[in-house]
């Protein structure tokens, strides 16, 4: 009898399973007896030597399918990691937080600051100012520029950076650039007799004394090994991370971390031993600008890709990966908890007993397997076969979608920081993968977390949302989930006992999530609009204003994004919030950094002033088939804004016309805007343009910036 190819389809996928479920499991292969093999491990441990941290790679990441056979034995400059039986911190004051210390004499009256996401906690970013001066990195360059009073704004000093200059702080008379550098490091094959010079990054820590702002004076030097990952300054103390990718194929060599260009003993690794399916090093450094001095230490954990810091805790956050080998246990268990039970008594029997039959090989008991199988499919007819089909294939679907949903797991470890002293607490896990370090939000002790589950079934991408709130020893308290279904988030600002979420399909649903009460969080309110915010920040304590795009259901009822868009949003009443006024930019191919970067948003709540760069595509021309964006203004957008609505004040372009078509790395993109009294100031990597905040079409200075022209190519609409 011939078998309808559908048939063989789930004979090949009973195949697989069986396969699986013939062969040993993770655990088993691991070596791990009773736990299951994803189990999390709260232990905090610490490898006392290079080879150990090289046994614990090989093994976990040649379970990933992984690995690789060659290894390498590496020249280290001395470093010595010691044993540590915990990672206590001592504990101290909770720290005074942000800018310290007056403005520089002829300052401004009042100036923006970088826009951060919490109160006290700074964030490095391309540009500072202090009330006075303007700090910016221009390509390998630190530029100061002696800004206030506009009239008399000039550059006072450039100093060249080595390396890739990434962001900077300003502490008074103290500046700080990280930038990152590569290094070399020899290494050895194994079982050859040759170095070999290998390259690695590390993350330069430069340390500024600008009391003469005209001569900065480089103070200290402090280097981590790894790429730059993201830092904050909390008081006198810079918190930074950096990141390396670690394989025990590549040369294993333990992190460095130096003051001065001598290496520190140090820094201490602590791991989990759980597995993952691939690894980052994370070196926490703390710098005391008082003391000019360094403390770090390294965690070994998964790919991080979220970094979340309140004014007393660090937390590194990154979606959870099981090993590939750990996918056997799984089919395992649709084998034989899901598939097996619909299958006759006779068969049922047989497979159990092939399964239990320990003088068979694998494929051996799967010869058995399959020759029941295929009995069982010659006695059925073709109507028969078709629902049992169906009967298996919908329950096996079922089983898959729910092992990806469990999949889907975001890790959280919590360090408490407190001055110079790291404090590991420990970790947490919730369903779903984070959006962004927006997602994330410490109130009142508790963690509160959203994020989105995804998974693709046979009927397409399914997704929901959820919102977790974990206590301080990082426990789940607390959960809201199956939010949205089909939809996944864009935006999430936590406000207070608070969350506004944004989520989007077809619409945009604006909701206002309760958190007042940890353990049980609930919905609040809900509005659906067209577009959908990628940013929310809060205009006072009733309004919310959101940056995102404009969308447009086209005559097939397909919903196609367009330019930019701005919305502001009542929230008094909660149970029924509402768009008070949106204003829509440009056409599709529009852009603005403010979508992707929340230090590119000017604000301030007195002033009534938003500030967004912006690159408005007017017109698109489509030549040979393939669409460029044409005649396209690049500038700065300068809103007022209030609670009764929004208001275009002016525009600030650096750009000397409109473009007949927009290059991507051009020096006359606006990056960042500031203001100091009643002087707008609008950055770009040309120029320092100061406008009169009230009327932004009146330039009242130019200041040109030490770019060096380089070759850029044009940017293709898809």
């Amino acid at each position: 009898m011939k078998l309808p190819t559908a048939v063989l389809a789930l004979v090949a996928l009973l195949t697989m399973l069986a396969l699986a479920a013939c062969a040993p499991s993770l655990s088993e292969t691991a070596g791990m007896s009773g736990d299951s093999a994803d189990r999390l491990s709260d232990e905090l441990k610490s490898f006392s030597t290079q080879q150990e941290l090289r046994e614990y790679l090989k093994q976990g990441q040649q379970l990933s399918g992984l690995g690789s056979e060659r290894t390498t034995i590496d020249f280290a400059p001395g470093i010595d990691i010691a044993v540590a039986e915990s990672a206590d911190g001592v504990g101290v004051a909770k720290l005074a937080s942000g800018y310290a210390g007056d403005a520089p004499s002829g300052a401004a009256s009042s100036f923006s600051e970088t826009n951060i996401q919490v109160e006290g906690v700074d964030e490095a970013d391309i540009v500072k100012n202090d009330g006075r001066y303007i700090y910016a990195l221009v390509q390998d360059k630190l530029v100061i520029v002696d800004a206030y009073p506009a009239e008399d704004a000039e550059v006072v000093s450039e100093v060249k950076i080595e390396g890739r200059p990434r962001e900077l702080f300003v502490n008074i008379d103290t500046l700080i650039v990280f930038a990152e550098q590569d290094e070399q490091v020899l290494a050895i094959p194994e079982y050859s007799y040759v170095p070999q010079l290998q390259y690695r990054q590390k993350t330069a820590v430069l340390v500024y004394d600008v009391s003469d702002r005209s001569d900065p004076e480089l103070e200290k030097e402090f280097s981590l090994s790894g790429g730059y990952f993201s830092s904050r300054m909390i008081g006198d103390y810079v918190y930074v991370v950096s990141q390396e990718w670690t394989h025990y194929s590549n040369p294993i060599v333990m992190p460095i971390v130096r003051a001065g260009g001598e290496a520190l003993p140090g820094p201490k690794v602590f791991y989990f031993d759980n597995p993952e399916d691939s690894f980052q090093m994370h070196t926490i450094g703390v710098i005391d600008l008082d003391a000019l001095s360094i403390d770090a230490e390294s965690f070994l954990l998964g790919s991080s890709n979220t970094l979340y810091v309140s004014g007393d805790a660090i937390y590194i956050a990154y979606q959870k990966n099981r090993p590939y080998g750990s996918m056997g246990e799984e089919q395992q268990e649709i084998f034989f908890e899901v598939v097996v039970p619909l299958l006759p008594s006779p068969v049922r029997a047989e497979v159990a007993s092939a399964k239990e039959d320990g003088s068979l090989t694998a494929s051996e008991k799967w010869d058995r397997i399959e020759a029941a199988l295929q009995d069982m499919y010659a006695a059925l007819s073709e109507k028969e076969q078709s629902a049992f089909l169906e009967k298996v294939s919908a329950a096996a679907e079922s089983a898959r979608v729910k092992h990806e949903q469990d999949r889907q797991k975001t890790i959280i470890h919590k360090i408490k920081i407190s001055g110079s002293y790291l404090d590991y607490v420990g970790q947490g896990e919730v369903q779903g993968y984070l959006l962004n370090h927006f997602s994330l939000d410490e109130f009142e002790g508790n963690l509160r977390v959203a994020t989105t589950v995804s998974v693709w079934t046979r009927n397409g991408a399914d997704s929901e949302n959820n919102v977790y709130v974990l206590d301080s020893g990082m426990d789940v308290i607390g959960s809201l989930e199956g939010l949205a279904p089909e939809e996944r988030i864009y935006s999430t600002r936590f406000m207070g006992d608070r969350l506004y979420m944004v989520t989007f399909r077809q619409v945009d649903p604006f909701f206002v999530i309760g958190l007042s009460e940890p353990a049980s969080p609930k919905v609040l309110g809900e509005l659906k609009i067209p577009g959908f915010s990628e940013y929310l920040q809060a205009y006072d304590g009733n309004h919310v204003f959101g940056i995102g795009r404009d969308t447009d259901e086209d005559k097939w009822g397909r919903v196609t994004t367009g330019g930019i868009k701005i919305s502001l949003f009542n929230v008094k009443d909660v149970t029924n919030p509402k768009e008070v006024d949106s204003m829509a930019i440009g056409m599709p191919g529009s852009d603005s950094e403010a979508l992707r970067d929340h230090k590119a948003v000017l604000f301030d709540r007195e002033k009534q002033l938003l500030v967004i760069p912006v690159r408005e595509v007017k017109d698109i021309s489509k030549g040979s088939g393939v669409p460029y964006a044409e005649q396209v203004w690049a500038g700065a957008y300068v809103f007022g804004i209030s609670d009764d609505g929004l208001d275009i004040k002016g525009k600030v372009s650096h750009a000397e016309k409109e473009a007949n078509d927009y290059w991507w790395a051009s020096p006359y993109t606006v990056r960042r805007s500031l203001y100091m009294d009643d002087v707008l100031y609008t950055v770009s990597s040309k120029f320092i343009k100061a406008n009169a905040l009230d009327d932004p079409s009146e330039e009242i200075a130019q200041v040109e910036l030490p770019y060096t022209d380089i070759q850029d190519g044009p940017v293709m609409m898809y």
